[in-house]
């Protein structure tokens, strides 16, 4: 079981969210419960977790993403990110994302 982390990428501050920059944490179909028990070890709060089903994962600020890689995580580029929104719609019957 591996946690990916994404590239941080700019973002618009909200008062929920005070940061101008996020990533994204997230697994392979099947191991989001390893997911959560990762985020919770690391006092990330579930209110980050973002249950979306073509990728279901956490948002990370930069603190945290850094956090997330030094306690494993793999960091993965677009390219990947991409192949797993492919998995986690094939395994709820959803079609592929848009190409564009």
């Amino acid at each position: 079981m591996s946690i990916y982390i994404d590239a941080l990428m700019a973002c618009t501050p909200t008062p929920g969210w005070p940061y101008s920059r996020a990533c994204h944490m997230f697994v392979a179909p099947g191991e989001v419960e390893k997911l959560h028990a990762f985020a919770q070890a690391m006092g990330i709060p579930r209110r980050s977790f973002q249950p979306r089903p073509d990728l279901p994962h956490y948002d990370l600020n930069a603190e945290f993403r850094a956090l997330a890689l030094a306690r494993g995580a793999v960091e993965v580029d677009r390219r990947f990110v991409v192949g797993m929104l492919y998995r986690w719609r094939e395994s709820i019957a959803l079609p592929p994302p848009a190409q564009g």
